[in-house]
């Protein structure tokens, strides 16, 4: 037998008090972990966002306001689309874009 940390014990039964506890987990385990517990699903559209650290205690069925955090903190949109909500990486407004009958270090 192995003997855990109190606060391991209790993150791992947070579940039947109604909550998750996510310590820097993927955000591929997080999806996983609130799509146990609701009907609505979490999809990841952009496998970049998989290894994106997250962490927090929620609500197991409040995925609202976890997906309010990603929009928040990460640069994560999210599209409802029935039962599902779909997760991407938000679009770099930073990029410049060119005519494309522009060679670079031409001038339109």
């Amino acid at each position: 037998l192995e003997q855990l940390p109190l606060s391991q014990i209790e993150r791992a039964l947070s579940w039947r008090v109604g909550f998750v506890q996510l310590r820097e987990v993927t955000l591929c385990e997080a999806v996983a972990e609130f799509n146990r517990y609701n009907r609505r699903q979490l999809v990841i559209e952009d496998v970049a966002l998989e290894e994106e650290r997250v962490g927090g205690n929620f609500q197991a069925n409040n995925i609202d306001g976890f997906v309010r955090l990603l929009v928040g903190g990460f640069d994560v949109e999210a599209v409802a689309r029935g039962e599902r909500i779909l997760l991407t990486r938000k679009p770099d407004t930073n990029l410049q874009t060119r005519k494309p009958d522009t060679e670079p270090g031409e001038r339109p």
